[in-house]
């Protein structure tokens, strides 16, 4: 569903990432490892249309070569992003949030049959959210935000659905019941890659997984390949 090829970028003159292939199924969970610095961030901004330079390579969804499309196309073609921090409208309305997400989709109307699905579907895999539809989501919980972020992405009905640090600042219960929604969604079909710095959590959800160090991918497998921590103890202390 989601392939890159020989993708390279980075900001201006300074290039971050080197080379990068990858290859996601549908209805898989690819998982994206790396320290501080390797790079994991950007290459989400740069399948996502975000990173300010793309110096080669290519990106294609679904078979369709998208590399030439700005972000809100791409968001239209079928690539939903969850930014670390949870990135949401914190002074609209929840509901606001949700029909903000659904912009790429069909129609011009923010009360189409489109939007209304898209809203529907949202509060069904979301209770909370139809709870708290007139609150502003500024107001939420962090996990509740975390929840909005991820509703907001999927009511542009991707096929591909790039998570950054879900789990960043969240309790445990909280961290668990994103990681289920990610593997729900992986197994109701779309193409789910995480980057994640929690390594324990994150070989957990993997069907496969992409280790990332200066921009480039140095090592890929299944999750069993990293269980002992051996190899990903070389990889970020420059073994």
């Amino acid at each position: 569903m989601l392939q890159i090829n020989g993708l390279g970028g980075g900001y201006g003159d300074l290039t971050v990432l080197h080379d990068v292939d990858l290859d996601v199924a549908a209805g898989t969970l690819q998982v994206i490892l790396g320290r501080n610095g390797a790079g994991k961030t950007s290459l989400m901004s740069a399948i996502a249309g975000l990173l300010p330079t793309i110096s080669s390579g290519t990106v294609s969804v679904g078979g369709r070569d998208i590399s030439a499309l700005p972000a809100h196309k791409r968001a239209a073609a079928g690539i939903g992003l969850v930014q670390e921090g949870k990135r949401i409208f914190r002074t609209r309305t929840v509901e606001e949030n949700l029909l903000l997400g659904t912009y790429s989709g069909p129609g011009w109307s923010m009360r189409s049959p489109h939007r209304k699905k898209a809203l529907a579907a949202a509060y069904e895999r979301f209770p909370i959210l139809h709870e708290k539809r007139t609150d502003r989501a500024g107001g939420m919980s962090g996990g509740q935000q975390q929840m909005l972020a991820i509703a907001q992405a999927l009511a542009a009905d991707p096929q591909v659905l790039l998570l950054d640090e879900p789990s960043a600042g969240l309790a445990p219960a909280i961290r668990n019941e994103v990681f289920d929604t990610a593997r729900t969604l992986r197994d109701e079909g779309l193409a789910v890659v995480v980057v994640e710095q929690l390594v324990d959590v994150a070989l957990d959800v993997a069907d496969t997984v992409a280790v990332l160090d200066s921009g480039r991918i140095v090592s890929a497998g299944p999750p069993e390949q990293y269980r002992d921590g051996e190899l990903l103890q070389a990889i970020y202390l420059g073994g």
